[in-house]
């Protein structure tokens, strides 16, 4: 059920919001990035990028994104589950609000959460955020947290995104400290391609159980089919306290109202 809300957590971290302008003739995606149109590339042009490493952590300004999210899972001991969430990202100036939900299909588990990010410029960010779990038809946890941003842009091909997420979650009666952090290096391999790679630690502390670690890594593939969808596919496996072993194959689709 964690390995799930992290390989969301991947895949969504690539389905940004595409979206310049489209050319006069399509654009090859194996072309290198230097022989595209500058309206295709350039955000300040275009309004916001295709390419991945150039895109900004808050969608712009009225432009809608929707992504659903299908993937498979196998932990340790041959359990398989299913899994299909979808999202919403929306624009607002300098505003983001984003929802989302995720179901197990086989099993009495569901997450939703919603957020709402600041970004006082296009590469950093702050926010909140609060989300649901519920487990079976008893447990459910809640848990608000803070939320911070950061990118960069280190070449014009290679960026680097970090975040970090402190909060308190409540369930059964208990309060836990948790706290996240992330950092995904992001390749621009083709005008229209982009690789993603990512590792992450996930901090739980409970008075009555002390410390729980857990430490995730993925690898994704991002597409930019057209100026208003994207596809992209990701591995991702997680470790907590060097026992519990899973492994996430996930596929998303990312639609967005308009190409700015």
């Amino acid at each position: 059920m964690i390995a799930w809300r992290c390989a969301v957590a991947s895949v969504l971290g690539l389905l940004g919001s595409a979206g310049a302008q489209p050319a006069a003739e399509p654009a090859d995606p194996e072309a290198p990035l230097e022989s595209l149109p500058e309206a295709e590339l350039d955000p300040r042009a275009a309004g916001y990028p295709r390419t991945l490493v150039d895109r900004p952590l808050v969608l712009p300004d009225g432009l809608l994104e929707g992504t659903v999210v299908l993937g498979v899972g196998y932990a340790d001991g041959g359990t398989w589950t299913t899994r299909i969430g979808p999202s919403l990202r929306y624009g607002v100036g300098r505003v983001e609000l984003e929802g989302g939900a995720s179901v197990l299909v086989d099993d009495w588990y569901s997450d939703a959460f919603v957020a709402v990010r600041f970004a006082p410029d296009p590469d950093m960010t702050i926010g909140l955020q609060l989300g649901l779990e519920r487990i079976g038809s008893d447990v459910t946890t809640t848990t608000p947290r803070v939320l911070l941003g950061r990118k960069q842009l280190l070449t014009e091909t290679v960026a680097i995104e970090s975040s970090f997420g402190p909060g308190v979650s409540r369930a059964a009666g208990e309060t836990a400290f948790v706290a996240n952090g992330e950092v995904r290096v992001q390749i621009q391999v083709a005008a229209l391609y982009a690789v993603q790679a990512r590792a992450a630690l996930n901090l739980r502390y409970l008075e009555a159980e002390g410390t729980t670690l857990r430490h995730d890594y993925g690898l994704g593939l991002l597409a930019s089919i057209t100026p208003t969808i994207d596809v992209m596919s990701s591995v991702d496996l997680f470790v907590e306290d060097d026992d519990y072993v899973g492994l996430v194959v996930s596929v998303a689709v990312s639609l967005r109202n308009r190409s700015m």
